[in-house]
C-alpha cells in the first residue's frame, strides 16, 4: 500500500543562518593513501562497512569494477564478476554484515549488458562481489542506504526509489509524485525514515518505512534557496538531517517536522558535495569547488582543511571505526585521504557569513530592521553634530 502526502512547505520555518569560518586551515593532519597502483583508477565511492573497516570502490574507464577494503593489511581488492565477466560498482552501504551496492553500467566483455542490479561483497574468506537482483532494464540507480529493518533503498534517476530485502526475488518500487525531480542521495533518517536530496525539483523528500505510516508513504519540503544544486544528505547528531547545495554554497539543515535552516559557507568557490556526521559531533563535507575537506559545527561555524593536491575533486565521505574522517579524490589517482577530527590547523581566521536568499523569520527580521533603524538614527546624530561644530567654528 502507498500513500502521498505531498505538500511543499513553504510554510516550513526556513530560515538562512549565519555560518562563522576558520579558514584556510593550512598544515592540517591529512593523509592521503593510495587504494591501487593502477595508473587508470580513480577512488569513486567510500562507505564504512562491518567492524568499522572502510570499503572503497574503483573506477575505471566510464564506471567502477572493484571494491578495496583499506582497513584491511594489507588492503583487499574484490573485483565484481557475474557471469564471468566483470560488472559495474556504484554506491556501497552495509547491510547484514556485508557491503551492498548499485551496479549503475554494467560491463561484459562480450557486449552482452546485464540490466542495472543490486549486488552484494561477502567478505568470506575469500571475499566475493557479484550481481545478486536485477533492477529495471531502464532503471538510473545512483545511490543507496540501509533502513533499520534490514532492506537496501535505491534512488534512481528516473523518479523511483526501489526497496529491496535480502534473500527475496523481487524489487518493491515506489514511483515518485514528479518522475523528473530528480532523486539523487539517500540516506536514513533519526526518525526510522528515509531521506532524499532531489536536484531537479530542488525539494528534500521523505519517505516512510513502515514506521508510524504505510510504507513508501511520500512527504516533499521545498528548500528556500533557488536551484541550489542539491547533493549530498546524512543524519545529524542532533537529530535534524543536513544536505549539501553544491551551487550555492550552503550547508542545509531540516529537522523532522520539516523546518528548514540553510548555513552560507562565506568561502569564494565554496560548493559541499557530500557530509556525514564526525565523532566530534560536527558534520564534515567534502568541497570540490575549495579542494578541501570542511567542518560545520551545528551551530555554523565552518573550518576548512584544503588537500595537497589541486583540482582532486574530493567526493564521497565517511567515519571509519578507527573515528577518523575518510573521503576520496576523484580525480587523484585512487587516492583516499584521511584526517582525525581533532587536528588543529596551523591558521584560523574567523568572518561572518552575510545573509542571502531565503527570508529569515518574522521576529528576527524585526530584530534587524530595528537595529538599522538604531544605526541610521544614530548617524544622522552624528552628521548633525558636526555639522552643528563647524557652524560654531566658523
Amino acid at each position: 500500500m502507498r500513500r502521498r502526502h505531498h505538500g511543499l512547505l513553504a510554510a516550513a520555518a526556513a530560515s538562512l543562518a549565519l555560518a562563522g569560518v576558520a579558514a584556510p586551515a593550512h598544515g592540517a593532519a591529512i593523509v592521503e593513501t593510495a587504494a591501487s597502483t593502477s595508473p587508470t583508477a580513480l577512488a569513486d565511492w567510500i562507505a564504512t562497512g562491518p567492524g568499522g573497516a572502510v570499503f572503497v570502490t574503483l573506477r575505471t574507464g566510464n564506471s567502477s569494477s572493484s571494491i578495496v577494503n583499506m582497513s584491511a593489511k594489507p588492503a583487499i581488492t574484490t573485483q565484481c564478476v557475474f557471469g564471468g565477466s566483470p560488472c559495474a560498482i556504484g554506491a556501497i552501504v552495509e547491510l547484514q554484515g556485508g557491503m551492498w551496492f548499485a551496479s549503475t553500467i554494467p560491463i561484459n566483455t562480450q557486449s552482452v549488458h546485464e540490466p542495472p542490479s543490486i549486488g552484494n561483497l561477502t567478505l568470506g574468506p575469500p571475499p566475493l562481489a557479484t550481481l545478486v537482483q536485477r533492477l529495471g532494464q531502464t532503471d538510473l540507480p545512483y545511490s543507496v542506504a540501509a533502513d533499520p529493518a534490514g532492506a537496501l533503498w535505491v534512488a534512481q534517476g528516473q523518479g523511483v526509489v526501489a526497496r529491496y530485502v535480502p534473500g527475496e526475488t523481487e524489487v518493491t518500487n515506489y514511483p515518485l509524485p514528479v518522475p523528473s525531480a530528480g532523486p539523487l542521495a539517500i540516506t536514513l533518517g533519526p526518525d526510522g525514515a528515509m531521506w532524499m536530496t532531489q536536484t531537479t525539483a530542488n525539494t528534500i523528500s521523505r519517505i516512510s518505512t513502515g514506521e508510524g505510516s504505510p510504507t513508501g508513504t511520500y512527504t516533499e519540503f521545498a528548500v528556500p534557496s533557488p536551484r541550489s544544486g542539491l547533493y549530498g544528505i546524512a543524519a545529524g547528531p542532533d537529530g535534524a538531517v543536513w544536505f549539501a547545495e553544491s551551487q550555492t554554497g550552503r550547508i542545509g539543515r531540516i529537522t523532522t517536522a520539516g523546518a528548514i535552516t540553510e548555513f552560507q559557507i562565506p568561502i569564494k568557490n565554496a560548493s559541499p558535495r557530500n557530509l556525514v556526521a564526525g565523532p566530534d559531533g560536527a558534520i564534515w563535507f567534502t568541497d570540490p569547488g575549495t579542494n578541501a575537506v570542511g567542518r560545520m559545527t551545528v551551530e555554523g561555524k565552518v573550518t576548512e582543511y584544503p588537500l595537497k593536491t589541486p583540482r582532486s575533486v574530493p567526493n564521497a565521505i565517511t567515519v571509519g571505526g578507527d573515528g577518523l574522517v575518510w573521503f576520496t579524490e576523484a580525480a587523484n589517482k585512487a587516492m583516499v585521504g584521511r584526517i582525525a577530527p581533532g587536528s588543529p590547523p596551523s591558521l584560523r581566521r574567523s568572518v561572518q557569513a552575510r545573509v542571502t536568499g531565503a527570508k529569515l523569520p518574522a521576529a528576527k527580521r524585526k530584530a534587524a530592521a530595528k537595529k538599522k533603524q538604531k544605526s541610521k538614527a544614530k548617524r544622522s546624530t552624528k552628521k548633525k553634530a558636526a555639522k552643528k561644530q563647524r557652524v560654531e567654528l566658523r
